[in-house]
């Protein structure tokens, strides 16, 4: 190859490769913020002290209560803490973290690949993680997995780097603090580690270069000291729990999962590369041929005791080891003269399927990992009132995953609303009085109560939770959400309007008492409820009247109406629904008044001042 066709291939490389990482940064940022917060974020962000009620980001008091915790190490949490305090602690800018490391652990792969064969190699390699779509789920979750994902990479790199005559001081400092931070983020990162001391021990020859690293991986072990006595209560802790190895996944079946999470399915096709990668005469092929087998032999053997399959994501240890294995197959059938561009073109097709499978959490990891508590937050912030209760009903058999909702998730996002949340479980086999017990204990400690639950997880028992609302004298007072993911309504009792400011229309002796049942938010969002209660005299004429509701500019302009005749109960809660789309900025003000259907003729609001015939319920804003 002439030197100019050299470069030019070069040249095609680099861009290939930037075409990877950017691929890589889309499949992470488009959903940085589409998904609720699920539990284990929740508790990255408590344990970095990155909520309002946990006291501090410091790093000494995310040490310490890290080491309350009898599996957790600190590192992760204090990067997070760190992190946090630069680009705010909203859940978009705190997982850009995770974003950020998934898109260098990319990057060094590329840089292993080309380290250990070549460049083509290199970019296998990265594509072939990239592609990986479950791995591509915690490039937008707030979690440590792609943290260790990177330093593993960065690990593997300065290793190969020091043993093959590459010394510098960086990667020197690099195998340091990348064994060190493993260490410091994620305790089974012991066995990568492990396996590269076992392959040092075993295939590098004894000489001056072999020293530094044992002398290297010496410094990483002396600066993690600081929390080795912890450890060994983890590992105690860990050993005696059960929940661990009752739940954990029998290996054969837990490696078939691994690979076909890895592969995006494509099985078959991963070990077709990995075979073309078996050439034990060759170093790199025997590195990665030895992280595998080793990694995968030590994960079997501290399954039993730590229950390591309990969850796919735990393996996700081993996914730079895999990426290193195919790269180099794919290089060798490439060697054989399979187009490059079909071999990559099949495997970019993949990950794209793959990556936009919205089924992936559920088919691989947790059923029901998200809940939509920030869309349901988001609104009863705007209409909640001191005194309310929200009960979220979610039937959700042969898991045990309602808890760490109960316990966790919902009281984070509730944790500063003036509402009492309350997790309503229905399992089989629980009595249907059983059932509703958390709706008798609403019904005696609160006049508003809000009903809500996920369509696809609704309990068939519903229907059962509303009757007993009802039996209780609790008005049904309209719906604020009936979505896919998300289902509102909000009930009150009498009592509730009963400090309520009452306007009264009259017609003679006849009166129809109107009060709010819920407030007017300063600046709603789409759609304006405007909920009330309606109290009548049984010789009120109901059929022949209707309440108007007016929408009026700053200039006193009607810019949108709601009608609807009034209720023929004595007491009754109704809701109307303003459509505010077509409002332009300003502020407005919105009115009430009661007519007669027939020739619009409308009764005195007794109430209202100067005389008028209507009623100023509330005022609110468009921005």
């Amino acid at each position: 190859m002439s030197l100019r066709h050299y470069a030019k291939a070069r040249s095609n490389l680099r861009w290939l490769m930037l075409g990877i990482l950017l691929l890589t940064t889309f499949y992470g940022a488009y959903r940085l913020d589409a998904d609720p917060l699920w539990v284990d974020e929740v508790i990255s962000m408590q344990r970095s002290g990155l909520v309002s009620y946990v006291d501090s980001t410091a790093p000494s008091d995310v040490w310490e209560r890290t080491a309350l915790i009898s599996d957790q190490v600190p590192g992760y949490y204090i990067l997070l803490a760190l992190w946090g305090n630069v680009v705010g602690t909203t859940p978009f800018a705190l997982r850009t973290l995770s974003l950020l490391f998934g898109v260098l652990s990319v990057a060094i792969a590329y840089q292993i690949g080309r380290s250990l064969h070549s460049h083509i190699a290199g970019i296998n390699s990265a594509l072939m993680l990239a592609s990986s779509a479950f791995y591509m789920l915690f490039l937008h979750e707030m979690r440590t997995y792609a943290f260790l994902v990177f330093l593993i990479a960065l690990f593997i790199w300065c290793y190969w780097l020091i043993t093959h005559n590459r010394v510098t001081v960086w990667s020197q400092l690099g195998l340091v603090l990348s064994a060190m931070a493993m260490m410091y983020s994620y305790y089974l990162s012991i066995v990568i580690i492990a396996s590269v001391c076992l392959y040092h021990l075993i295939f590098v020859e004894k000489n001056r270069e072999w020293w530094r690293v044992v002398v290297l991986m010496g410094c990483a072990g002396l600066l993690f000291l600081p929390w080795f006595i912890t450890a060994f209560s983890v590992f105690d802790d860990t050993v005696r729990n059960d929940m661990r190895t009752i739940h954990t996944t029998e290996f054969f079946t837990a490696i078939s999962t691994m690979v076909e999470a890895f592969s995006n399915k494509s099985s078959l096709l991963f070990v077709l590369f990995a075979l073309l990668a078996f050439q034990l005469r060759r170093e790199a092929s025997r590195f990665a041929w030895f992280m595998c087998i080793s990694c995968l032999s030590l994960m079997i053997i501290l399954n039993e005791p730590f229950g390591v399959f309990v969850n796919l994501r735990y393996t996700l240890i081993i996914w730079i080891p895999l990426a290193i294995l195919a790269g180099l197959g794919i290089q060798r059938l490439i060697a054989f003269g399979v187009p490059s561009a079909l071999i990559l073109g099949v495997i970019l097709f993949g990950g794209v399927l793959g990556n936009f499978n919205q089924a992936l959490e559920a088919e691989y990891d947790l059923p029901i990992r998200y809940l939509p508590w920030d869309t349901l937050t988001d609104l009863l912030s705007l209409y909640e009132q001191d005194g309310d209760m929200m009960t979220f009903i979610a039937s959700i058999e042969g898991n045990d995953w309602e808890g760490v909702h109960e316990e966790r998730v919902m009281p984070h996002y509730f944790h500063d609303s003036v509402i009492e949340p309350i997790f309503v479980e229905d399992v089989r086999n629980l009595s249907d009085e059983s059932f509703l017990l958390d709706a008798t204990f609403a019904t005696q400690n609160s006049n508003r109560i809000w009903l809500s639950y996920d369509p696809e997880l609704r309990s068939w028992r519903t229907g059962l939770f509303e009757d007993r609302l009802l039996e209780n004298d609790f008005n049904f007072c309209g719906n604020f959400v009936d979505t896919d993911e998300l289902y509102l309504d909000l009930y009150a009792h009498p009592n509730a309007v009963a400090n309520s400011e009452t306007f009264t229309f009259a017609q003679g002796d006849a009166r129809a008492e109107l009060a709010l049942i819920g407030s007017i938010p300063s600046h709603p969002d789409g759609v304006l409820y405007v909920n009330h209660a309606w109290t009548l005299s049984d010789d009120f004429p109901r059929s022949e009247y209707s309440l108007a509701v007016h929408i009026m500019d700053g200039q006193g302009n009607l810019v949108t109406q709601a009608d609807y005749g009034l209720p023929t109960d004595s007491f009754d809660c109704v809701q109307v629904n303003i459509p505010l789309d077509t409002l332009s900025e300003g502020q407005y003000e919105i009115r009430a008044f009661v007519y007669q259907w027939q020739d619009g003729t409308r009764l005195d609001a007794v109430d209202a001042s100067d005389e008028l015939d209507y009623i100023v319920v509330g005022e609110f804003s468009i921005e």
